[in-house]
C-alpha cells in the first residue's frame, strides 16, 4: 500500500512537470495586445497609351475607377483619379493586394502591389483602350496655352473642361494639361464640342479621324499689380489693427465681365470680399505678416491670381539721454525714466535708452529718483 501511494504521488508530479514543460504558453504582454495594425496607402498616376503611325503617347486620365481588392478578389476600397490622373487610396493593413483599374471603353486591369510601407508608389499604372486603334484624342486650351480648369478648395472655385459628341450621352473630362481621350471613333460626320464654363467650341469630326483639337476662344485675365494704402499713402508695412485699402490693376484682353474674390490668409472672420478691384482690409491687432490673395475669373475658363504680403509691426520711437543734477551737472544713476507709461532706468553714468510705441498724439516724459 505504501509503495502504491509513493508511485501515485511520483506519477502526479511527473505529469505536472511534463505539462508545465511542454504545454505552458508565455502570457501575451500589454504592449503586444495594444500594438496597432500597421497600414499604408497606394498613390500614383493612371494613364493610357495612344498609338499613332509614328509615335506612342501616354495621356493621363481623370475619372478612372481605382479599386483595391484582396487576393480572393473581394473589394476593400475604391477611389477615382482626379484631373491630373492622380489617385490616393484609403489606408489598408500591410499585405499584398490587387490594384485594379476600370473605365468604360478601356480594358480592366489588375496588378499585384505589396503594401509594406505607409506610402506606396507603384509607378504609373497603364489602362489600355479596348481597341488601341479606335479613339479620338485632342487638346482644348485657352489662347494663352492654359488648360481650362481650376480647383482650389480654399477659394471655393472648381471648374473643368468637358468634351462630348453629338448623339452620345457621355462627356469626357480633359486632364490638367487640356488633353482628352474618347475611347471610340465615329462612323460619320459628327459634332464634337468642348465646354468650359461659358466658353464653348464646336467642330466636326469625321469617320476615321482620331485627332481633333478644340481650342477655347478666351485668354485668362492677368492681375498686373496689388498696392496697399494707409491714410492715402502707399505702404510696404503697417501696424497691427491698421485699416488698409488694397487696390488691384487687372488686364483682360477679351473684355469679359470679371468676378473679383479677395481672400486674406488666416483667421479674418469679419472680412467680406467685395466683387470689386478695390477692397478695404483691417489688419488683425497682432504684430505678424499677413497675406491677401486676389482671384479674378472671367467665367470662360480664365483665372488670374495674385498675392501680396504685408508686415504689421509695432513702430517704435527711440528716446535716449543722460540725467544730471540740475545746476550741478553730476550724472544721476538709478533714475526711473518713463515715456507714455513705459519705463527704464539710468545706468551708472546717468545714461538711458529706450524705445516706445509710436503715438499719434504726444509723448510724456517723466523722470523720478527716490530721495531727490
Amino acid at each position: 500500500m505504501k509503495n502504491n501511494l509513493i508511485f501515485i504521488i511520483f506519477t502526479l508530479l511527473a505529469v505536472g512537470i511534463f505539462t508545465n514543460s511542454f504545454f505552458w504558453e508565455k502570457p501575451i504582454s500589454a504592449e503586444e495586445v495594444a500594438a496597432p495594425v500597421q497600414t499604408g496607402t497606394m498613390n500614383g498616376m493612371v494613364a493610357t497609351e495612344l498609338y499613332f503611325e509614328s509615335e506612342e503617347m501616354p495621356v493621363f486620365l481623370p475619372d478612372v475607377n481605382v479599386i483595391i481588392r484582396d487576393l480572393d478578389n473581394n473589394t476593400l476600397a475604391k477611389t477615382t483619379t482626379d484631373v491630373h490622373g492622380w489617385y490616393q487610396t484609403d489606408e489598408v493593413p500591410f499585405d499584398t493586394y490587387l490594384l485594379c483599374l476600370e473605365k468604360a471603353g478601356f480594358q480592366s486591369v489588375c496588378n499585384r502591389v505589396n503594401v509594406d510601407k505607409h506610402e506606396i508608389y507603384p509607378g504609373t499604372q497603364i489602362i489600355p483602350l479596348d481597341d488601341p486603334k479606335t479613339f479620338i484624342y485632342g487638346e482644348s486650351l485657352l489662347r494663352d496655352g492654359k488648360a481650362g480648369f481650376y480647383l482650389q478648395e480654399y477659394y471655393g472655385i472648381e471648374f473643368y473642361t468637358y468634351v462630348s459628341l453629338a448623339g452620345y450621352r457621355t462627356s469626357y473630362r480633359c486632364n490638367s494639361s487640356g488633353k482628352y481621350v474618347i475611347p471610340f471613333m465615329v462612323n460619320s460626320k459628327t459634332k464634337i464640342k468642348a465646354v468650359c464654363q461659358n466658353a464653348v467650341t464646336t467642330k466636326y469630326v469625321y469617320a476615321g479621324n482620331n485627332t481633333k483639337h478644340l481650342p477655347l476662344r478666351n485668354t485668362s485675365p492677368k492681375v498686373l499689380s496689388m498696392l496697399m494704402y494707409e491714410n492715402g499713402l502707399e505702404v510696404e508695412r503697417t501696424v497691427p489693427g491698421a485699416k488698409l485699402k488694397v487696390v488691384s490693376e487687372v488686364d483682360d484682353p477679351d473684355g469679359q465681365p470679371l468676378t473679383y474674390q479677395w481672400f486674406p490668409w488666416g483667421n479674418h472672420p469679419s472680412f467680406t470680399s467685395p466683387n470689386n478691384p478695390i477692397t478695404p482690409w483691417t489688419i488683425p491687432n497682432v504684430a505678424a505678416s499677413y497675406t491677401m490673395y486676389l482671384v479674378v475669373s472671367d467665367g470662360y475658363g480664365g483665372i488670374g491670381i495674385k498675392k501680396r504680403l504685408i508686415r504689421a509691426v509695432d513702430r517704435r520711437v527711440l528716446f535716449s539721454g543722460t540725467v544730471r543734477v540740475l545746476g550741478i551737472g553730476d550724472p544721476v544713476p538709478g533714475a526711473i525714466v518713463r515715456v507714455n507709461g513705459e519705463q527704464t532706468s539710468t545706468d551708472g553714468n546717468g545714461f538711458f535708452s529706450m524705445s516706445v510705441a509710436e503715438s499719434a498724439g504726444r509723448y510724456v516724459l517723466n523722470i523720478d529718483k527716490p530721495g531727490m
